[in-house]
Formats: C-alpha cells, sequence, structure tokens
C-alpha cells in the first residue's frame, strides 16, 4: 500500500515577506478598494491633506498582465488564467498581437494591474461586462468589431526588480514610460488630481457625464499590498455621496418579518408610488410597488415602526389600494398598513433601473433607508409621473440593454478557502513506493519557466523522488535539510530569493537521476549544484574529484530530457541582476555592461571537429562516400599561430519571424578559390549563418555587447563552451546554441525553444 504524503505541519501554512512578492508569470491576489463607512469629507481626511490621485473606477474584469519577451500570461483577481483567450505569444490570441509593439524596446519582463473590457469602435464606448468573453472569442478580425481593450492603472514588476514597496506616484511615473497607448487594445486608466471633497464630487459629476461607475481615491504614497485592503484605496460611488444618485420620498405600505438577530418583527420594508397616471375622476387613490429597503434604518427606527397598526396580508385578498406586479413574490408582504396609519420614509440608491417585479416596471438599484420623514404626510408621496420624468431626463451612466429583464434571486453560498492552482501539489495517491533511497530526505522541487515542458518535467520529478521514498514540499522553508530541485539556466525571482536567504542548498535534477540510476546516494559534489551554500561549500564532499569531473563534464550526454547540460556554474553568478539600486531608478533599462576582457588567445590543441554520428543535415550522398573523406585535410584543423583561434559569431535575435535566405557558395576569399582557406575556416562556416541574421532582422554583436541575446557555434567545436558561457553570463545569461537553430528558426518562421539547440 502506497505511503501518504506527509501532513504539512500548522507553522508551515504561514508566508513569509518574499513568500508574498509579486512573481512572473505566477497568479496573484491583487490590492483591493475600502469602501468608506464614512461621509466623503472624511474619506479626504485619510489622505492627509495632501493632493491624492482620482481614477476612473471601470465595469470590467480585473487582470494582471504578465510579459516577458515574446511570451505573454494573463490572470484574473481570482488566478483563473486567461492567456487562451487573450494570446500566449505574439502572432496568438485577441490582445497580445495588438499590444505588443506598444511597449518600450528596453522593456523585457513586466507585470502590469488593470481592468479588462470590452471596446465598441462603431459607438466608441465600453459595453457592458458580460460580453467580453465574446469578443474575446471572436476570431473575425473586422475593423468594426467590439475588441478587449486592457485599462492600465499601475505597474508592479519590471526587468527584475519587484516595485509593490515604491509609492504610487513612483510606479505612475515610471508606467507612462514602459509603454504607450494603442486606442482600443491597451490604454491608460482615466486619473486627476484632487485635495478637497468638492474637487471629489467635480470629478465624480464627469464621471456620471460620461457613463461611468465611480472612482478611486489613492493615496499618493501609498504601496502595494497583495490581497490588501486598506484606506488608502477608497472606491467612492454616487450612492455612497450625499448630492449625488437617486432620492426619492416614498410610502411605505408593507412589510416582511425578518429572521435571525431581526426577528420578532417586521425587518423588510415594501415602498410604493401615487399612481396619478390614471383617470382623475377614482375616487380612492392607488399606490404602485416601486423599492423594498432593508438597511439604513436604526433600532430605534425599528422599534417606532414596529408599533404601527400592521394588518396581515391575504394573497386572496391584497388590499384595494395597492397594485403589485403580476409575478413574483418580491413586491408582496406578509403584512401591510393602510395610507393613513402609513410613513413616509426618504430613499437613496445609485439609480433607477427597470424591473417587471415591481408594478411601476421600475425599482432602485442599491436602496437605503436616509430617514423617517415625520415632517410629511401621505400627500406628499412622489407620484408616478414624477419617477419616469426624472428617468428621462437623468443622465444615464451606464448603457444597458434594451430588453434588459432582472435575474433571479440566487442564494449566495459561501465557498470553501482553497489554495490557487500555482501552490497546489500533485496527486501521489497513485504512485508506488519502489524503494526507500530519499527515505527521511525532504526536496522542494521548482519549474523552468522558460521551458515548454517545465511543469510536466516537475511532476515527473516529484513522482521519482515520492517512489523512492522521499517526501515533497511546495514551498522552501528554511530549513537547511530541505534540498530545492531546479533544472533551469535562468535564475527566477523565487530562486533568487532562495540563494539570498542562504539556508537551502538548490540542486541540479541530475542528483536525483543518478542516484535512481546506482541505486544508492551519490556524493553532491560541485557539479550537482546550482546553488551551495556556504556551509556546503566547506564540506567535503563538494570538492571531490572535482578536477576529474570538470574535464569529462563536456563529454557527459543528458540522461533526460527532464536536465539541462550540467556545465559547472561559477558561485559568483549566483546573482545574476544588479542589487544596486539607483534611488530614482533612472537607468533601470540600462543593461550593465559586462567588464571588457581581452580576448584569450590560445592554440587549440583538441578541436574535436570529427564528423558527428547524429549530424542529419548531411547529405546522405556524403554519407555513402565517407570512407573517402577520411583523409581529407580539412576536417581536422589544428591551427598552429594562437592569433588563428576561430573567431566566436554572436547573434542578437531581434525578429521571429524571417524568410529563408538566398545561398551563397563560395569557397573562399573570391569567386576564384577552389577550397576553403584553412586559417579562416570557421569564418567561412559562419558566413552564411551572419548573412541570415542580418537579412531578418538580427544583428551580429561582439561578445561584450550588453544587448547581446544568444551566442552561436558549431556544434562539432565542443572546446570552447565552458569559456563563452562564462565570459557571457553577466549582466545576464546568454543561449548558447548550434549553428542550425537560425536554419530551424527559418524553416518554422518562428522563434523555437533555445534548449533544444544546446550544443
Amino acid at each position: 500500500m502506497p505511503r501518504l504524503p506527509d501532513a504539512p505541519d500548522a507553522d508551515t501554512l504561514t508566508l513569509t515577506v518574499q513568500d508574498k512578492a509579486a512573481q512572473l508569470f505566477r497568479a496573484f491576489a491583487p490590492m483591493l478598494c475600502k469602501r468608506p463607512t464614512r461621509r466623503i469629507e472624511e474619506s479626504v481626511k485619510d489622505m492627509q491633506g495632501q493632493t491624492f490621485v482620482m481614477e476612473e473606477k471601470l465595469d470590467g474584469e480585473r487582470m494582471q498582465l504578465h510579459k516577458r519577451g515574446n511570451e505573454y500570461f494573463y490572470c484574473s483577481r481570482k488566478g483563473k488564467d486567461y492567456t487562451y483567450l487573450y494570446g500566449k505569444h505574439v502572432g496568438t490570441g485577441s490582445l497580445t498581437p495588438f499590444i505588443h509593439g506598444a511597449f518600450d524596446s528596453r522593456v523585457d519582463e513586466i507585470i502590469l494591474d488593470g481592468e479588462m473590457l470590452v471596446w465598441d469602435p462603431v459607438s466608441e464606448r465600453n459595453l457592458p461586462f458580460g460580453t467580453l468573453k465574446t469578443a474575446a472569442l471572436d476570431k473575425s478580425k473586422k475593423a468594426a468589431s467590439p475588441r478587449p481593450c486592457f485599462k492600465v492603472f499601475d505597474l508592479l514588476y519590471l526587468n527584475g526588480l519587484s516595485l509593490l514597496h515604491k509609492s504610487l506616484k513612483f510606479r505612475k511615473r515610471n508606467l507612462r514610460s514602459c509603454l504607450r497607448e494603442v486606442p482600443g487594445r491597451i490604454e491608460f486608466v482615466q486619473e486627476s488630481e484632487g485635495k478637497t471633497a468638492k474637487d471629489v464630487r467635480a470629478r465624480m459629476d464627469q464621471i456620471m457625464a460620461n457613463r461611468g461607475e465611480g472612482l478611486v481615491m489613492k493615496h499618493p504614497d501609498s504601496e502595494y499590498v497583495l490581497n490588501g485592503r486598506n484606506r488608502d484605496w477608497i472606491k467612492v460611488k454616487p450612492e455612497y455621496m450625499d448630492n449625488m444618485g437617486e432620492t426619492v420620498d416614498v410610502l411605505v405600505v408593507a412589510g416582511n418579518y425578518g429572521t435571525g438577530r431581526r426577528s420578532g418583527g417586521v425587518s423588510t420594508l415594501i415602498c410604493a408610488v401615487l399612481d396619478d397616471r390614471r383617470p382623475s375622476d377614482d375616487d380612492e387613490p392607488k399606490y404602485s410597488t416601486f423599492v423594498r429597503i432593508g438597511t439604513g434604518l436604526s433600532y430605534a427606527d425599528y422599534i417606532w415602526v414596529r408599533q404601527k397598526p400592521w394588518k396581515d396580508w391575504d394573497p386572496k385578498n391584497p388590499p384595494s389600494f395597492l397594485q403589485v406586479a403580476k409575478k413574483g413574490t418580491e413586491d408582496k408582504g406578509d403584512i401591510y398598513l393602510e395610507p393613513e396609519d402609513s410613513f413616509i420614509v426618504k430613499v437613496k440608491a445609485a439609480e433607477i433601473t427597470t424591473t417587471d417585479l415591481y408594478h411601476m416596471g421600475l425599482t432602485m438599484r442599491f436602496p437605503r433607508a436616509l430617514q423617517i420623514r415625520d415632517d410629511l404626510d401621505t400627500s406628499d408621496c412622489m407620484a408616478a409621473t414624477t419617477v419616469l420624468e426624472s428617468l428621462r431626463s437623468e443622465r444615464k451612466r451606464k448603457m444597458d440593454p434594451s430588453d434588459d429583464k432582472p435575474k433571479k434571486k440566487q442564494k449566495k453560498i459561501r465557498k470553501p478557502v482553497t489554495v490557487m492552482p500555482e501552490y497546489r501539489g500533485i496527486s501521489l495517491k497513485d504512485v508506488e513506493v519502489e524503494s526507500e533511497l530519499f527515505e527521511g530526505m525532504k526536496f522542494m522541487v521548482a519549474s523552468d519557466p522558460k521551458s515548454r515542458t517545465g511543469e510536466k518535467d516537475k511532476s515527473e520529478l516529484m513522482k521519482l523522488i515520492y517512489a523512492n521514498g522521499g517526501s515533497c514540499a511546495q514551498v522552501a522553508r528554511d530549513d537547511s535539510k530541505l534540498l530545492v530541485v531546479y533544472g533551469g539556466t535562468s535564475t527566477p525571482y523565487d530562486i533568487k530569493l532562495i540563494m539570498d536567504k542562504g539556508v537551502c542548498d538548490i540542486i541540479r535534477p541530475q542528483w536525483i537521476m543518478d542516484c535512481i540510476a546506482r541505486g544508492e546516494l551519490v556524493p553532491l559534489t560541485k557539479k550537482y549544484f546550482f546553488h551551495a551554500t556556504a556551509r556546503r561549500r566547506n564540506d567535503e564532499d563538494y570538492d571531490m574529484d572535482a578536477d576529474t569531473e570538470e574535464e569529462e563534464e563536456p563529454e557527459q550526454p543528458t540522461t533526460s530530457s527532464t536536465t539541462p547540460a550540467t556545465q559547472p556554474i561559477d558561485e559568483d553568478d549566483d546573482k545574476t541582476e544588479s542589487e544596486e539600486e539607483d534611488p530614482e531608478l533612472a537607468d533601470w533599462f540600462n543593461v550593465k555592461k559586462a567588464s571588457k576582457r581581452s580576448e584569450v588567445q590560445r592554440p587549440i590543441l583538441n578541436s574535436d571537429t570529427e564528423a558527428d554520428s547524429d549530424n542529419e543535415d548531411v547529405n546522405r550522398d556524403e554519407d555513402i562516400h565517407s570512407d573517402e573523406d577520411e583523409g581529407d585535410d580539412w576536417v581536422d584543423v589544428k591551427p598552429t599561430d594562437p592569433s588563428a583561434s576561430s573567431p566566436i559569431d554572436a547573434a542578437s535575435l531581434e525578429d521571429a519571424h524571417i524568410s529563408q535566405p538566398e545561398r551563397d557558395d563560395r569557397m573562399g576569399e573570391d569567386d576564384t578559390a577552389m577550397e576553403y582557406d584553412q586559417e579562416l575556416i570557421f569564418k567561412h562556416l559562419f558566413e552564411r549563418v551572419a548573412n541570415a541574421i542580418k537579412e531578418n532582422g538580427g544583428r551580429v554583436a561582439d561578445l561584450d555587447d550588453p544587448k547581446l541575446t544568444h551566442v552561436v557555434v558549431d556544434k562539432r567545436d565542443a572546446s570552447r563552451r565552458l569559456e563563452l558561457i562564462q565570459r557571457t553570463s553577466k549582466p545576464k545569461r546568454r543561449h548558447l546554441v548550434i549553428s542550425q537553430f537560425i536554419q530551424a528558426c527559418l524553416d518554422e518562421a518562428t522563434l523555437l525553444d533555445e534548449e533544444e539547440f544546446a550544443p
């Protein structure tokens, strides 16, 4: 019977400050707004006398956008992945292809927070929220079709640096430097500045005139708190303000009994307006049900209301003065009051909307009672024609469909607390324990964010660990016995945090594979570490047979698709991003130039350029006559002059969509040459590659160029790989690929995964 995974202790569920940071391509809970509980003047005081930011509150879906190079990730506030709708790459989705060119060329990694809306280019306004998915799935690509539009209001991460603890005004200032607006595709949220309650009301008038929903007040020095809700961000809607929204004086005609702590008497009041649309010769005035209220009155008010002479409601014989809807029970109470015994109540709401649940055909959205009007009598009740006139003259804030029908009241069910998919462990209940090789050991497996199969590789590795007696954790705690397993070539933010703590060692998956293959724990030598702590570097096993392993390492084949090339990592490479931070971060986008190093010139003793058995691009006719070519002089080139060391071509690829280049079949420096110059053999071999790069939007750069992205080498040359990795590892590691990578990208007309073309 398989052993169940160890249950985590209660104290292991507490997240540290680093765990709660925004991480690229990982969903997080955004910061939310707080509703004002007092008058708007009190909310202005919370801004501490400073000039605050007022942003328009949008009626869309909260969305976060992550970008790394040409790759994108879209996620809602509840962690739902919408990348399949909006586009993972430049050539896919309903939004990514149209906004990729909006980012500044210096922006490589970025996280934006905003609202996803639907823009209608015909009416030039935003459509209701319910049409968002329909617009995102529309593949017609017509110019007049509604399309998703991302409204950006915050910048949280830029080029490896988290900005959560920077002030709002700092983030706002740098946001507009990172991208430009593409109308109808990606835009900045409309914002203005204010200092008084008068400024807030004036701005709210403008938003209402444009059919907006409300505004958000933000403190200029506020930090971004993940899953936080404090008084630095305050949302303001018309119904929260004294002089905005709809206010009516209506007559209380019926009521419903309360439940729970409000039981024992009437709790909800049904209010009506005088129906003056009827003929004037009618002796008895009629009232039309209009709105139902349950909030706003005090405990003392309810005591007074319950002392009224209420009468039981008879569904078969309803009150003659009251007109109710033909269907539903929304406007039918348990008890009712005669008009002469009733009273007027002042009700405030956001707006008047259409419905068929009240006799008026209208009702109020988000109503609440302001006060009981003792100074008014029944004759002061608002008339139906007054409500209709107010509805016609009122500036509508939203464009509702003409066939707007109320939705059925749904019973709210409290959802259980769940863990976001990003942090859920895989199911190991079907994995059988085959050995006790890793008995008592605990691992945390991290996926490679740049690998297409990163999550799949992580899952398979965890199953192997569990099948051999080990256990896995989802988060790396401050436990020196915990081993973090990571096989990528870059250093993501979460891995960098672990490295900075200096508590846990980070090993490569190759150690797991080697231990399983040999059936015993292999010594943890230097070649198995992505990052070793100071304690580990003093261990005897760390430097055991280091020299021998370094010599043999370039010839070791990859034993698993889940394990990248196990090149030794210099301890100084642990930190791939600069930790120095300018106070104003004016040079974020300036990549630090690597120190100018003189070219290492040395004679090549053995270039290992014999034919490779897996060289599938060689013509089949050449394979047939391979025996005849064994004696050719140019196959094994051994330059005697140190200055004849072959140059290395470094390509900076900037365009993923490139076409097939023309072939150049020259043999040497001129058209009359009949053989390659052995002193310049690599120049001839890479001449076609360099031309293909230049003709398709890239450029050939020096090794010290800070914009260098790819280093292209011949796949039969294994003598200088370690040197190239070390020279091009800072300020960020470049991709080391074989020359066939260029032609493969041309054939597929897109930028392929560099890991598949690693030498």
